[in-house]
Formats: C-alpha cells, structure tokens, sequence
C-alpha cells in the first residue's frame, strides 16, 4: 500500500508540474492542492475542497494503476462545480473537442453547466447526457430489437 502511495504522488507532483507550467505559459491564475488522504473519506473532502474552486481537473482511472473513479463520481455529485476528466491515454494539451454535459435537472447542475461555458463555447462536439435522454434512448433500442425479433419470426 505505502508503494501505491507513493507512485500515486510521484505521479501527483509530476501532474502538478506541468499544470503550472502551462497555467504560467497562459498567463492564467491557478493554484493546486495535493490532498494526502486515503480511504473512504477522501473522495468527500475533495467534493469539499472543489466547492471553493471554478474548476477541477481528474485524470481518469488507468485499468492497471490508480482507481480515481470514486473521487471523480462524488465529486461530480457533491461539488456543483465542473470539472474536467483528462483521459489516461492523452498525451497532448488539452482538447475540447469531444465534451459531454452530465446533467440531471437540479439546481446543482445548472450551476455547474453554467460555470462551465466558456468551456463549453471553445469546445467542438459537445453534447448533454441527461437521464430522461439515455431511458428514451433505451426504450427505442429495445422497442427496435422486439419488431427485429418480429420480423424474423414471421413466415
């Protein structure tokens, strides 16, 4: 465990580095904070802690490396603040071509998604995913498979 730890913020400090960097290259004001917490207590501070934030920034979960699923789902929830998950095989700067919006119809959301558009205007593709979309996305596709499944029985 103390291995993981450590790797885990070797990877941290190296992440750390090159937000500086590019902030500095930006001319952009930002800061960081590394948390130290392990356990199930983490994610929530970190929901915590991005509430003071315009943004938070994740690195998704590699399959064999560190799990930061739980800190990117409770902080999704419980922030309200938007953020961004850099996927693990990125290797350039950052890329808004390719956006999705999680959105739920709360109060929480709206403030989220509309503390996220100047994100959203730079970006490309970008597109909402909300629960009544994705159940109306599910009802046609099994509506669509049971007339296949009509169709070939016929004689």
């Amino acid at each position: 465990m103390a291995q993981m730890v450590a790797e885990s913020e070797k990877t941290a400090l190296a992440a750390i580095e090159r937000f500086e960097a590019a902030a500095r290259r930006s001319l952009v004001s930002a800061e960081h904070r590394l948390l130290k917490s392990i356990g199930a207590d983490a994610p929530l501070l970190l929901s915590t802690l991005a509430r003071r934030f315009d943004l938070s920034v994740f690195m998704q979960s590699e399959p064999d490396g560190v799990d930061n699923d739980d800190m990117i789902e409770t902080s999704l929830f419980e922030s309200g603040r938007p953020l961004i998950v850099v996927p693990y095989i990125q290797k350039e700067g950052l890329n808004l071509d390719h956006m999705v919006c999680c959105w739920d119809g709360s109060r929480v959301a709206a403030r989220a998604i509309n503390d996220a558009l100047p994100l959203l205007v730079k970006g490309g593709d970008g597109r909402p995913a909300d629960r009544a979309e994705r159940e109306d996305h599910q009802r046609r596709e099994r509506n669509s498979r049971r007339r296949k499944s009509r169709t070939s029985r016929a004689p």
